[in-house]
């Protein structure tokens, strides 16, 4: 028996227009049997049971909230948002290509972006929610006291250099010398070798900046000439925290050991700052930070949490 299967959406001709599946109540046929949307959707709800349910609640939710807060999404945002996710999708694939995948995949073009500009709304609105409902709380404004300003208002700027054994083992591997002969004990003396050379350099009068970013391991920092502007005296363990309590702004230290190699650190500046002077600019930092994926996802949740959901 030959089967014809033919989805109104899908297995049409590329001249034929495309019906609107949601308002078509007859959306495929199977030999001479025609299946109805309502059967689809049946078909659906008990494939898959009732996340899709959820999402459309979810989905609802999010838009009355916003309407309740009298949020708007400007066309010409979600046009841009959806072309960036449709443009993240495609990535290198050819109009072509990308329309067949999504035949491959039940959609056309047109359900994809459809789809799209859903999703696409319900992030919008979402982040504006958030923004909308955000508090600066005590504890908030701390953290981001204790981030821009150091712990309790103490900030450390620092730069070091590191020499790491294990860079200094990986090239002399590339210069021929076979893994197994090379011992620990001799990359500890090369890597303090390295590290006594370098501070050397820096008693004759070679700029520290200058050093980190052609020595430094740290490849975090080398590129911004060794530089540790937030050091929270915790980086690098102990050994660190010691060598920099003992410098002054301006002063470098002595090649001293840590866990991760040999460092030469030196003190920028120490600043205090009290919360007090500072409240106000970071209220106003806090408010207008852009939404976190944990913060949408967290007013996301509450909204179905909250709502009186019941499912069948």
């Amino acid at each position: 028996m030959i089967l014809l299967f033919s989805l109104f959406w899908g297995a049409i001709p590329q001249d034929a227009p495309a019906p609107n599946l949601l308002a078509a109540n007859v959306i495929a046929r199977v030999n001479e049997h025609e299946i109805q949307r309502k059967d689809y959707l049946e078909y659906l709800y008990v494939r898959f049971g009732k996340r899709g349910v959820q999402e459309l609640a979810t989905d609802w939710l999010v838009r009355e909230e916003a309407k309740r807060y009298q949020i708007l999404v400007s066309d010409a945002l979600l046009r841009e948002r959806v072309a960036q996710r449709e443009a993240e999708q495609k990535r290198d694939l050819s109009e072509e290509d990308f329309e067949k995948g999504l035949q491959q995949n039940g959609q056309d073009l047109s359900l994809f972006r459809t789809g799209l500009q859903r999703e696409v709304t319900q992030q919008i609105l979402l982040e504006q929610l958030v923004l909308k409902t955000r508090l600066a709380t005590d504890d908030k404004i701390k953290q981001a006291f204790h981030f821009a300003y150091g712990p309790e208002g103490n900030k450390v700027h620092v730069q070091h250099i590191l020499i790491m054994p294990n860079v200094l083992r990986a090239e002399l591997i590339r210069q021929g010398r076979k893994p197994a002969d090379i011992q620990g004990k001799e990359l500890q003396e090369l890597a303090e070798g390295k590290a006594n050379e370098v501070f050397q350099e820096l008693q004759n009068g070679m700029g520290f900046s200058v050093m980190a970013k052609e020595f430094s391991h740290d490849r975090v920092s080398r590129e911004k000439s060794g530089d540790l502007p937030h050091y929270n005296g915790r980086l690098y363990g102990p050994a660190f925290g010691t060598a920099v309590k003992a410098l002054q702004p301006g002063e470098f230290s002595n090649v001293f050991k840590t866990g991760a190699g040999f460092h030469i650190v030196k003190l920028v500046a120490r600043t205090t700052t009290l919360l007090e002077n500072v409240r106000g600019t970071l209220i106003q930092e806090i408010l207008a930070a852009p939404a976190s994926m944990q913060e949408i996802q967290a007013y996301r949740t509450a909204l179905l949490e909250d709502a009186k959901l019941q499912l069948w």
